[in-house]
Protein backbone atom coordinates (compact mmCIF):
# COMPACT_ATOMS: atom_id res chain seq x y z
CA UNK A 1 0.00 0.00 0.00
CA UNK A 2 1.68 3.36 -1.08
CA UNK A 3 1.88 6.08 1.65
CA UNK A 4 -0.81 8.28 1.47
CA UNK A 5 -3.26 6.36 0.23
CA UNK A 6 -6.82 6.98 0.58
CA UNK A 7 -7.47 3.06 2.09
CA UNK A 8 -4.20 3.26 4.22
CA UNK A 9 -5.81 6.37 5.60
CA UNK A 10 -8.84 4.46 5.93
CA UNK A 11 -7.12 1.39 7.89
CA UNK A 12 -5.68 3.68 10.70
CA UNK A 13 -8.84 5.46 11.08
CA UNK A 14 -10.32 2.22 12.00
CA UNK A 15 -7.23 1.53 13.59
CA UNK A 16 -7.53 4.32 15.88
CA UNK A 17 -10.70 4.10 16.74
CA UNK A 18 -11.65 0.11 17.12
CA UNK A 19 -8.34 -1.18 17.82
CA UNK A 20 -7.74 0.55 21.48
CA UNK A 21 -10.82 -0.76 22.84
CA UNK A 22 -10.09 -4.81 21.73
CA UNK A 23 -6.44 -4.38 22.93
CA UNK A 24 -7.86 -3.26 25.81
CA UNK A 25 -10.27 -5.74 26.65
CA UNK A 26 -7.54 -8.32 25.45
CA UNK A 27 -4.80 -7.32 28.20
CA UNK A 28 -7.53 -6.79 30.57
CA UNK A 29 -7.69 -11.12 30.09
CA UNK A 30 -3.69 -10.82 30.18
CA UNK A 31 -1.47 -12.04 33.23
CA UNK A 32 -0.12 -9.35 34.13
CA UNK A 33 -1.73 -6.85 31.51
CA UNK A 34 1.28 -5.31 30.64
CA UNK A 35 2.91 -8.65 28.98
CA UNK A 36 0.68 -8.26 26.02
CA UNK A 37 2.12 -5.93 23.98
CA UNK A 38 0.48 -5.77 20.47
CA UNK A 39 -0.15 -2.70 18.35
CA UNK A 40 -3.49 -1.80 17.02
CA UNK A 41 -2.72 -3.25 13.67
CA UNK A 42 -2.04 -6.68 15.28
CA UNK A 43 -5.77 -6.86 15.91
CA UNK A 44 -7.09 -8.11 12.29
CA UNK A 45 -4.13 -10.59 12.57
CA UNK A 46 -5.19 -12.25 15.59
CA UNK A 47 -8.81 -12.44 14.46
CA UNK A 48 -7.59 -14.27 11.44
CA UNK A 49 -5.99 -16.97 13.69
CA UNK A 50 -9.63 -18.45 14.47
CA UNK A 51 -10.37 -20.04 11.10
CA UNK A 52 -6.84 -21.29 10.91
CA UNK A 53 -7.09 -22.46 14.65
CA UNK A 54 -10.42 -24.04 13.59
CA UNK A 55 -9.17 -25.77 10.58
CA UNK A 56 -6.53 -27.28 12.14
CA UNK A 57 -9.55 -28.66 15.00
CA UNK A 58 -10.76 -30.30 11.63
CA UNK A 59 -7.29 -32.20 10.73
CA UNK A 60 -6.89 -33.74 13.65
CA UNK A 61 -10.88 -35.19 13.82
CA UNK A 62 -13.33 -34.44 16.22
CA UNK A 63 -15.92 -37.11 16.76
CA UNK A 64 -18.93 -36.50 14.19
CA UNK A 65 -21.69 -34.26 14.90
CA UNK A 66 -19.59 -31.34 16.50
CA UNK A 67 -18.63 -28.86 14.95
CA UNK A 68 -15.07 -28.00 15.70
CA UNK A 69 -13.97 -24.13 16.77
CA UNK A 70 -11.22 -22.85 17.77
CA UNK A 71 -11.28 -21.93 21.60
CA UNK A 72 -9.22 -18.76 20.23
CA UNK A 73 -12.74 -17.93 18.12
CA UNK A 74 -14.14 -16.99 21.75
CA UNK A 75 -12.04 -14.08 22.04
CA UNK A 76 -13.71 -11.93 19.99
CA UNK A 77 -17.34 -10.09 20.27
CA UNK A 78 -19.80 -10.51 17.00
CA UNK A 79 -19.26 -6.59 16.45
CA UNK A 80 -15.23 -7.02 16.59
CA UNK A 81 -15.43 -9.67 13.75
CA UNK A 82 -18.14 -7.27 11.84
CA UNK A 83 -15.29 -4.20 12.44
CA UNK A 84 -12.32 -6.63 11.51
CA UNK A 85 -14.34 -7.85 8.26
CA UNK A 86 -14.52 -3.54 7.33
CA UNK A 87 -10.99 -3.60 7.50
CA UNK A 88 -10.37 -6.23 5.70
CA UNK A 89 -12.31 -5.10 3.17
CA UNK A 90 -10.63 -1.86 2.88
CA UNK A 91 -8.18 -4.27 1.46
CA UNK A 92 -9.75 -5.77 -1.02
CA UNK A 93 -10.64 -2.40 -2.81
CA UNK A 94 -7.37 -1.21 -2.75
CA UNK A 95 -6.18 -4.72 -4.26
CA UNK A 96 -9.51 -4.17 -7.07
CA UNK A 97 -8.56 -1.09 -7.58
CA UNK A 98 -4.56 -2.23 -8.04
CA UNK A 99 -5.86 -4.50 -10.63
CA UNK A 100 -7.75 -2.22 -12.51
CA UNK A 101 -4.96 -0.17 -13.13
CA UNK A 102 -2.71 -3.14 -14.38
CA UNK A 103 -5.66 -3.59 -17.20
CA UNK A 104 -5.50 -0.56 -18.37
CA UNK A 105 -2.05 -0.24 -18.59
CA UNK A 106 -1.61 -3.21 -20.74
Amino acid sequence: MCPGSRELKLKDEWAAVMAPNILRRLRGLAQPPTSLNLNPIDVPNLMLLCPFETLSAVKVGKPEGKEPRSPWCELWTKAEVEHVEYFLDLEKVRDSRLRVKQVHRG
